[in-house]
């Protein structure tokens, strides 16, 4: 037997035993699967707990039910679509999407701006794919790359409900009834306002007074929920951003309220970041007795057009209180039953830093806005806003009053200004 024949054969009679054994040894059992991700649940529980606008990229990073995790959505949501991490993921979950409808995300997503969100190709989704991802018409302007994934966890929990063991039935039951997802402050046409950043309060407000050029208008702001039959998106009558009305505080008080943990009856009123400063402060005084809240931006929030609460409320004034009139650039210390005990001159310097003293000086009460000049905007308002939270005051209001007094005295203090506050 030559040298080649000899190695072939044993290369053969090798390769005969390693199937023989192979028939031999059973292959180890799969493992079972796993109905639902480890740490899941305390995953939706934890972010129950948590602020409002961060509820969303919280559930994501903790619930990777398709597999891969959903960090691809977390970018893609800013406007940074890696495609082929993102398309991996979908071809991961069971979307019951057809080629057409993937296609057509694909192209949307391949012409997107790096910055800028393109929720395009995630409608088409919405609008051709079956069920988790089916969404009516009046819900397709919240398809995004968050709702994909909030979608996707919203089936596997519904699927799975009966299977778990009953402690884990009940935690995920307790851990759903808990969360409220607040979703994007956006139009039919899947538009928002851009408004200011600032300091945010605890709390989701449900209803929204929008200011816009020519209207006011009432409507409820959208929420998701997670129920037995999956993600559910809610956007009750009249929706966002509503009707238009003359009168916001009928309007309002004629909203069904939701039920929900964490849900505030603080009015939200949304404006314009470069918006007019007055046209808010008509828009608060338009609204009664009730506490309103300036609308501004979440932090932590994967959609841009989630809305936070500012921490400083604004509703009616009573006891001793200091009023201030930007436009005539005069502060005054105010008496409980409204009458002027003292009035000031402002100093001819930049807004923040006249108010100063007048903050130092008010701490523990609440301040009065009479009126303000027509270039101070709705982001100077919030800065005020965010420098009276931070100095201690209460509240503020839109005073009735038309005026912070005359005379001739000069210029304020704060000692000064406490001291007639005070006298009070």
């Amino acid at each position: 037997m030559g040298a080649d024949r000899a190695r072939a054969v044993a290369v053969a009679v090798a390769a005969a035993v390693a199937a023989g054994a192979g028939c031999r040894d059973k292959p180890a059992p799969a493992p079972a699967p796993t109905l639902l991700p480890d740490g899941c649940v305390a995953a939706l529980a934890a972010a129950a707990a948590g602020p409002g606008a961060a509820r969303a990229a919280a559930i994501l990073a903790g619930c990777p039910v398709c597999g891969p995790s959903f960090e691809p959505l977390v970018d893609a949501a800013a406007g940074h679509v890696d495609l082929l991490a993102t398309a991996a993921l979908i071809d991961a979950c069971p979307a019951a999407c057809g080629k057409q409808a993937v296609g057509r995300w694909r192209t949307a997503m391949a012409d997107s701006e790096p910055g800028i969100p393109e929720n395009a190709g995630w409608r088409a989704l919405a609008e051709a794919c079956r069920a988790p991802l089916a969404t009516p018409p009046e819900l397709r302007r919240f398809a995004s790359a968050p709702w994909f994934g909030l979608a996707m966890i919203g089936a596997r929990l519904a699927a799975v409900d009966d299977q778990l063991p009953p402690d884990a039935r009940a935690a995920l039951d307790q851990a759903r009834a808990a969360l409220v997802v607040p979703l994007p402050a956006w139009s039919a046409s899947a538009t928002g306002m851009l408004v200011p950043t600032g300091a945010t309060a605890p709390g989701l407000p449900w209803r929204a007074v929008t200011v816009f050029d020519r209207a006011l208008m009432v409507g409820r702001l959208p929420v998701a929920r997670f129920t037995a039959d999956g993600l559910v998106l809610e956007l009750a009558a009249p929706g966002y951003p509503g009707d238009a009305t003359p009168a916001p505080a009928a309007a309002l008080a004629a909203l069904t309220a939701p039920t929900g943990p964490g849900l505030v009856d603080d009015v939200l009123v949304v404006a314009p970041k470069a918006a007019p400063a007055a046209r808010a402060l008509a828009a608060l005084a338009s609204l009664g007795d009730g506490p309103a809240r300036l609308a501004v931006t979440a932090e932590g929030a994967l959609w841009r057009g989630v809305l936070a609460p500012h921490a400083l409320a604004w509703h009616p004034a009573v006891g001793p209180r200091v009023r201030i009139d930007l436009a005539a650039a005069r502060v005054a210390a105010i008496a409980a039953d409204g009458t002027v005990v003292a009035s000031f001159a402002l100093p001819a310097t930049p807004l923040l830093a006249r108010l100063a003293p007048v903050f130092r000086a008010t701490a523990g009460h609440p301040l009065e806005l009479v009126a303000v000049p027509d270039d101070v905007d709705v982001t100077a308002l919030v800065a005020l806003a965010d420098a009276a939270a931070a100095a201690g005051i209460t509240h503020l209001a839109v005073a009735a009053a038309t005026s912070a007094g005359a005379g001739e005295r000069g210029a304020v203090d704060a000692a000064a200004l406490q001291a007639a506050l005070a006298s009070r």
